[in-house]
C-alpha cells in the first residue's frame, strides 16, 4: 500500500456531483469544513476515478482528480490567482459525505474567498500524455528524436529559453488494436497543421498530451489569448487522425525545470507535470525515479513541477474555439529556424 499525508477538506454545500464536475466550480469557503490533516492510503498510488481509496482507514469512492485554485474578488467576480494545485474529490460510500484531498496542500492567497475547481471523472484521462518515439524535439543545439535526448540536455522552451530535462520516462503500450485500449492510441498531425511546411514531418501525440491553442475566442472565452488543449479534441480525421492501425507504441514522457512548451517538429506541446494524473499514469516505480531525479529542487522549484504553464481546457470546451484556422502563437518562433 503507498500512503500520502495531505490536506483534506468536508464539502458541506449543496452542489451535486455532476455540478461538482463542471469546468470552472466556484465554491466559497463557507461550504467547507476546516483544514484537516489525514493519510490516503491506495494499493498502488495510483488514484483513479472509479476506484477506492482508504481515508484515515475509511474506504472512500474515487469520484474524481483535477485541479483547483485560489478564488479572489474582482468587482462582482470571482476570479483564480496563483499556480493550480491538483485535487482528489472521495465520497464516503456509507453517508454520501464528500471530501476534497489536496495532496500539495490547497492553494492560497492573502485575499482567497472560495476556491475554484476543474475536476473530471473520465479514467481515460490516465492513458499516456507524452510524444511518440521518433518525434522530433527542438534542443539547444537543434532538433532530435524524442528518444535519443537524455537527463541534462536542454530544450528550447516557447519563449526561446533554454530548459534542462530533469528526467525522462519510456512506457510501452501494446494490444492498441484491441477497441478497449483505442483511448491510449496516438493521434498523426500531418504536416501542413498550424502553418507548418509540406515537407514538414507529420508529428505523433498521445490524445492527452496537451498542445498549445491560441486566439482572440480563447481570450473571450478562458481569459487566455493562450490555451492547452488535449490532441483528442483536435482529432478530425483530416489534419488530425487516431491511428488504429499499429498494436504498439512508445511513449516518451520529458520532465524538465519546470511545466513549460517545448517545439516537436514546429508544433509547440506541453512537457510532464508533476500530479495526481501523472501519478496515474506512471506509478510508483516511476515516481520514486523523479523523486530522486528531483531531490535537489527546493520548494520553488517543486512547486514550479506541480504548475500547469498555461489554462488547460477539457474536450467539451474546446469545441467553443474556432476549429477551421489553428493557430498557435509563441514569443518564440522556431519556424524560422
Amino acid at each position: 500500500m503507498v500512503q500520502l499525508t495531505c490536506t483534506v477538506r468536508e464539502y458541506t454545500g449543496s452542489l451535486l456531483i455532476a455540478n461538482l464536475l463542471t469546468s470552472n466550480t466556484t465554491i466559497v469557503l463557507s461550504n467547507f469544513g476546516a483544514a484537516t490533516t489525514q493519510t490516503v492510503e491506495d494499493s498502488d498510488g495510483i488514484v483513479t476515478p472509479g476506484d477506492t481509496a482508504e481515508l484515515d482507514s475509511t474506504v472512500m469512492n474515487v469520484i474524481a482528480t483535477g485541479t483547483v485554485q485560489a478564488g479572489v474578488a474582482l468587482g462582482p467576480l470571482t476570479v483564480g490567482v496563483g499556480p493550480q494545485a491538483p485535487v482528489i474529490l472521495l465520497q464516503d460510500p456509507n453517508d454520501g459525505t464528500l471530501y476534497m484531498v489536496f495532496p500539495d496542500g490547497e492553494p492560497s492567497d492573502i485575499s482567497r474567498i472560495a476556491m475554484i475547481f476543474n475536476l473530471d471523472d473520465n479514467p481515460s484521462a490516465t492513458t499516456p500524455i507524452c510524444f511518440v518515439s521518433g518525434t522530433p524535439i527542438l534542443t539547444v543545439g537543434g532538433y532530435k528524436k524524442v528518444e535519443d535526448i537524455r537527463t541534462g540536455d536542454r530544450l528550447v522552451d516557447w519563449e526561446g529559453n533554454p530548459t534542462k530535462v530533469l528526467w525522462v520516462g519510456v512506457q510501452h503500450v501494446t494490444d492498441l488494436t484491441n477497441p478497449a485500449n483505442a483511448a491510449a492510441r496516438p493521434l498523426t498531425f500531418a504536416p501542413t497543421t498550424f502553418g507548418r511546411a509540406p515537407d514538414q514531418p507529420a508529428i505523433r501525440l498521445s490524445g492527452n498530451h496537451r498542445i498549445l491553442l491560441s486566439g482572440p475566442i480563447a481570450s473571450l472565452y478562458f481569459g487566455s489569448s493562450d490555451v492547452l488543449v488535449p490532441a483528442k479534441a483536435l482529432a478530425d480525421g483530416q489534419r488530425a487522425t487516431v491511428e488504429d492501425f499499429e498494436n504498439t507504441v512508445t511513449y516518451y514522457h520529458l520532465l524538465c525545470e519546470a511545466h513549460t512548451l517545448v517545439c516537436a517538429g514546429g508544433i509547440w506541446a506541453e512537457t510532464l507535470v508533476l500530479g495526481p494524473v501523472s501519478n496515474h499514469i506512471l506509478g510508483p516505480r516511476k515516481i520514486d525515479e523523479i523523486t530522486t531525479a528531483t531531490t535537489h529542487c527546493d520548494v520553488s522549484q517543486h512547486a514550479r513541477l506541480h504548475q500547469t504553464c498555461l489554462p488547460s481546457l477539457k474536450p467539451r470546451e474546446v469545441t467553443l474555439l474556432q476549429h477551421d484556422n489553428w493557430q498557435q502563437s509563441t514569443p518564440y518562433n522556431a519556424l524560422a529556424l
